[in-house]
């Protein structure tokens, strides 16, 4: 499990976020550049300074991890596809909206994965 989505879930849990919320994990390395970590700037865990979060490897931590039926984890990619096929729900229902705040890496592997789902994504130039 990537140090990603463990601090996703401790975050989740510091802003007491409601607990039907999971933590999906996304596609583990860039598509195209190398991983770069910045430990300087974002300490060794990803969240430097940060006080009163759960340890990363918490049972808390790791109850918020998206699973299927089996208990086998969910990736992000996976869950966004069917998140998007049931809103959309073959053109009966809406079209979803991705806002994205980081490189978009995930962005970029559905639309390669799932390419048949991008009608349902508007997308936007870049303004």
């Amino acid at each position: 499990m990537s140090l990603t989505a463990k601090n996703a879930a401790r975050c989740l849990i510091a802003f007491r976020a409601p607990s039907r919320i999971r933590v999906y994990p996304g596609v583990p390395k860039p598509l195209i550049l190398p991983v770069r970590h910045d430990p300087e700037i974002h300490g060794e865990d990803g969240l430097k300074g940060a006080e009163g979060l759960p340890d990363a490897d918490s049972a808390e931590v790791m109850a918020l991890m998206a699973t299927d039926s089996d208990g086998k984890p969910v990736r992000a990619l996976e869950g966004m596809a069917q998140s998007v096929r049931a809103t959309w729900d073959n053109g009966a229902g809406h079209q979803v909206t991705v806002i994205s705040t980081g490189p978009m890496t995930n962005i970029g592997a559905i639309m390669r994965r799932y390419s048949g789902l991008v009608t349902c994504l508007p997308i936007f130039p870049s303004v």
